[in-house]
């Protein structure tokens, strides 16, 4: 999961699960680092650039519930059964992501972006298209 305060070109998390956080600071900010679980979240808040290595809903419910982030981009789990994941029931992968964006939304400032890139989810060869099961939870 990205989550920026400002555009950030370049930066990509190095593996699901991680978040990554930008900040406008001023007047220097301290240098970007990976902040591993279990040091307060908000710590992140401080640093121009950061990687949260941890829990991203954990993460996400330590940070303050105010307007914070500009723009979040996130690639979460397609629940396919891959060596980083747990595969759940469609219904259950769907109410934990629900978790997750019920914790973003608040974050966002006012004409703020939330990019969530989704693929398929397959199930007894029946295909899902992910982001037309997410529609509901995003209205």
């Amino acid at each position: 999961m990205l989550v920026a305060s400002e555009p950030v070109s370049g930066v990509r998390a190095a593996r699901p699960g991680m978040a990554v956080t930008a900040k406008k600071l001023a007047p220097e900010p301290k240098a970007a680092e990976i902040v591993k679980a279990p040091r307060a979240a908000t710590e992140t808040l401080a640093l121009a650039h950061s990687l949260w290595q941890g829990d991203a809903l954990a993460y996400l419910k330590a940070l303050p519930n105010e307007p914070t982030f500009d723009l979040v981009i996130t690639s979460p789990p397609y629940n396919i059964g891959k060596e980083y994941e747990t595969r759940k029931k469609l219904s259950a992968y769907l109410q934990a992501q629900r978790l997750i964006i019920e914790e973003i939304v608040p974050r966002l400032k006012a004409g703020g972006s939330l990019c969530w890139q989704v693929g398929s989810f397959v199930q007894a060869n029946e295909v899902f298209p992910l982001d037309i099961e997410f529609a509901p939870i995003f209205r």
